[in-house]
This record gives C-alpha cells, structure tokens and sequence, in this order.
C-alpha cells in the first residue's frame, strides 16, 4: 500500500518517450506515500528506483529530502495527515552507472516495520553517448552499481 507520482524530470512535466544522457544527472520531482510509513521520521528511508523492462534488473538511490504538499494531503482525507503532508520529494542522481537501456520508474519506502514498493507508469530511456550518435560501442563486462538492488 504504497502511492507515487512523478511530475518533473530535469524541470520539465513528466510524459511518456524520456531520453536521458547517462552523463548528466538527472532529478526528479514528485511525492510518495504509504500509510503507516512517517515519510519525514529520521528512520524512514524513500528510494527512485529504476527496473530495466529487458533484464528486470533494479537499481536504486535514496532520496533525502522531503517536501510540504498540502495537495497530496487534501486530496486524500481518509489517510492521516502526517502521511501526506511531507510527501513530496526533489533530488538530484547520477545514472553514470546505469547501463543504457529503458526503465521504468519507481519509489520504495521502509522503516523498521514495514517495507512498500510500486512501480510507476513512466518509462525513461538511458543512452550512452555512442548509442546517441547512432554508433555501435563494443560490449564490455557488465558492470553493476553498488546500489543494484534486488526486487
């Protein structure tokens, strides 16, 4: 029981064919929530994550922020306050170790009690800088980030 919404990437509203240079950072926008999760309690922690659609491999980066939203608040009355009320988030990450291909997007939540993930509806597309120039690049050992999370 876990809810996430993504609105911006790099400041511009989230939409369904996003390219991203695997050099650039990238930050994202949104807000996620789960009842029965503080998001603001200093033992929650909230992740991005990324599940690439071809191998389903998942990787992850913790987010640190946190933001008022009285929107996500009043629109959801049957779910205490201090759930939604510091949803929202904004953080910057570096997908340098991400290879390149598509994924989707999602948030996770935890603390010392209960642990919820989901999966968006949004898809970004992680390009190298050969692969942007239509060239072909010589595999080489897949590498891993050490954030490279299980799902």
């Amino acid at each position: 029981d876990i809810e996430c919404w993504f609105e911006r990437l790099n400041g511009r509203p989230m939409r369904g064919d996003i390219t991203v240079d695997i050099r650039t950072s990238v930050h994202f926008e949104g807000w996620m929530l789960s009842p029965g999760i503080f998001p603001d309690a200093e033992t929650t922690s909230r992740y991005v994550m990324l599940r690439n659609v071809a191998t389903e491999d998942v990787y992850s980066a913790q987010v640190y922020q946190y933001w008022p939203r009285q929107d996500v608040a009043a629109g959801r009355h049957h779910i205490d306050s201090t759930y939604t009320l510091n949803c929202g988030f904004g953080s910057l990450f570096s997908v340098s170790k991400v290879p390149p291909g598509i994924y989707q997007l999602g948030c996770a939540m935890k603390n010392n009690t209960k642990a919820a993930c989901v999966w968006s509806e949004y898809q970004v597309q992680l390009l190298s800088p050969d692969r942007r120039r239509g060239e072909g690049r010589e595999r080489s050992p897949r590498r891993r980030s050490i954030e490279r999370q299980e799902a």
